[in-house]
Formats: C-alpha cells, structure tokens, sequence
C-alpha cells in the first residue's frame, strides 16, 4: 500500500491522498521530481490490483487518454504498465476540483449549457476517434481552477474502442456497466459491440442533471410530473434543452442520438437560443412582447373567412388570399396586453413543417 512521500518511479513523488478507495486504482496528487517547479501539481493513478482483467482495463484507459487530445479531455503526462511492479497514469491537476451541485448551483442556465457544450464536444471528438467513454456523470467531469468553467472530461477506466476486434473483454458478462445513476438500461447486460448512444443517454441525463441544480434522473422520468422541469420553469432555454433530452434518455438506443456528434448539433443550437434570449414556441409559455418587454402576448388562432378574405378587425389587420395559392393561409396572432403590439406567424401546412409552435389554440372556425 503506497503512502504519503513515496516515489514512484524515482520521479513522482505523493503528497497528497485525492481517493482512498476509488474502484481499481488509488489516486493521489504528486509533484514531478524531475521538474524545477516541483509545486506544480499531478494527479497519479496507481493500479491496487495486478489481475487480467484490471490490467486490460488500465491498459485501455491509458492508451485511450494518450490518443485523445482535446481541450476538455484530461491531458497525459506519464505512465507505466508492462514491465513494473505498479502500473501507474499520471495526468494534469485541474485544481477546480470535480464537477458538483454546488458549483453549478448560482450559475445562469446559459453557463450551464456552455459547460455542457464543452462537454459534448469532448465527447463528440471521442466517438470520431472510436472512443467510447461509458462513465459519464459529474465526478468524471473536473473544472480546470476554482474559477474556471472549463470542464475537463476525465477517467476512462471503462472505455471502449469500438474497432477493437478482440473478443475477450476485461467485463464480465454478468458485470454492470458504468453507473447506475447516469447509465443507461443496456449497462446491466454486456454487448461486445456497444455503440456511441451508450454515451448519448448518459449525456442526455448530465444535461438534465445540470439544468435540476443536481438532481439524480430516475430512469427515463424526465417528463413526468415530479420530474418535469418545465412545469416550474419558464425558462424558454430549458423547454428547448427538453427536446434534446427527449432525444437522448430514450430506453430504446436506436431511438436515440446514434453519436455524439449528433447530438452536439442540436446542442450548440440550443445554446446559441439561450445566449440570444430565443423564444420556445409554445402558446402555453408567457412570451414577452418585445416592443414593451413588459407585457405577454395572447394567443389567437384564426383560420379562413369567406370570400377568399382574412378580416381580424380585432387586431387592425385584413390578410387577402392568393387565389392561385397552393396552400391556405392559417394565422397564429399574438396580442401585447399591455401595449397592443401585434405579431404574427402563418401556419399554413407548408410551413408547419419548418416551424415548432405547439399547443396552439384552436381556431373559433374549427371548434
């Protein structure tokens, strides 16, 4: 059992126990003996039990984290595995610390969906590397310093690369897989060719994760009533996070984002939303006028008069029908109640197809 002040490989040299007893391996803060600046601080990992499996293990973590460079991926500095008697990572110290509830806890959701777009994107680069990293939750995801929110996905020590062709796997068949938090249903039951939506799903409930000040997701329950963040926000951002969870906390994989790249499309979209203070379109959600910015608009649904005419006397606005016209004009009105400014969007079938608007009322002439 190594201590506090052992060297290890005549260079690394432990001052400081990080986990005690995390899984296959002991982690500690070191300093480089060969370095100057010996107070520049590294986090070593030494492997605690020398069996096949483990070995096979920490020998896929340590080639995973040497292959993958990326600005949110933990950087390599050293390691050890044939030949010695204490296998052994070192990698850099992001001193922040492990991502926490209590660290995202007075953050604005777009700083949260900023940290987690850093985080798809580490992961995104992993998959068109053929890197699966099937561990993902808020203790593997470290912040660079104390006041940084720069998130450094870290601990492959249950990677897959999906073009391995070995057939002996160092998991058991019996054995779980990943966390039982943040893992998917597909993690009790071992697959020799797990796929990229393993790590969507795990995604997809660190989003949720971030957006809930830390609350743990049960199951695929985030759209029911003691779950649903929508039903006490009316943040228009996390109604639209909403979508891309409902994309990726699927019990069905080949329902799911198929990688990461995927679903980091949607996530810069979505936070692109949040930064430019985007509207969610859904009638059911207070949408602020933005003339006034002090009052909400309400919703009116109006469909065809006769005569080939639109007559809204209401709102001051008559819409003439093209005769020619392939399609029929139907139109979404909003009303400011406070200063009467008017907006409105045509839901005609053509453009249904490219625009989101739900629960809509229904149309006086359609009841």
């Amino acid at each position: 059992m190594h201590q506090i002040g052992d060297t290890i490989n005549s260079r690394w040299k432990l001052v400081d126990e990080l986990c005690p007893d995390s899984g296959q391996a002991n982690t500690f803060l070191a300093v480089d003996s060969l370095d100057a600046d010996d107070s520049a601080k590294n986090v070593i990992k030494l492997l605690k039990v020398q069996d096949p499996k483990a070995l096979a293990r920490f020998d896929k973590e340590i080639k995973a984290s040497f292959a993958l460079k990326h600005c949110n991926i933990v950087k390599v500095k050293d390691s050890a595995y044939e030949n010695t008697a204490t296998p052994y990572l070192v990698t850099e110290y992001c001193s922040g610390g492990a991502l926490t509830a209590e660290k995202i806890s007075t953050l604005p959701t777009v700083d949260r969906l900023r940290v987690f777009e850093q985080i798809c994107e580490a992961i995104a680069y992993a998959h068109r590397d053929r890197v699966l990293h099937r561990d993902i939750k808020p203790g593997n995801i470290f912040l660079e310093t104390p006041d940084s929110l720069t998130p450094i996905v870290g601990d492959f020590g249950l990677c897959f690369f999906m073009d391995d062709k070995n057939t002996e796997r160092p998991t058991s068949t019996k054995e779980s897989m990943g966390n039982w938090e943040f893992g998917p249903p597909e993690r009790t039951r071992r697959e020799d060719h797990p796929s990229a939506s393993f790590d969507v799903y795990q995604l997809g409930k660190l989003l949720y994760w971030l957006l809930s000040d830390g609350v743990i997701l049960d199951r695929e329950d985030f759209d029911t009533p003691y779950f649903d963040l929508r039903k006490t926000s009316c943040d228009h951002a996390v109604h639209l996070a909403y979508d891309i969870i409902s994309k990726s906390v699927i019990k069905d994989p080949e329902r799911r984002y198929q990688t990461g790249t995927q679903m980091l499309e949607d996530v810069k979209e979505l936070v692109m939303f949040a930064e430019n203070e985007g509207r969610y379109l859904d009638c059911d959600i207070p949408q602020s006028c933005v003339f006034c910015r002090l009052g909400n608009y309400d919703w009116e649904f109006l469909g065809k008069h006769s005569n080939d005419r639109y007559q809204f006397a209401d709102y001051g606005l008559s819409v003439r029908q093209i005769p020619e016209a392939p399609f029929d004009p139907w139109i979404l009105f909003g009303k400011c109640g406070r200063c009467g400014n008017v907006q409105q969007f045509r839901l005609d079938d053509r453009v249904k197809r490219s625009s989101e608007w739900k629960n809509v009322p229904a149309s006086p002439h359609t009841r």
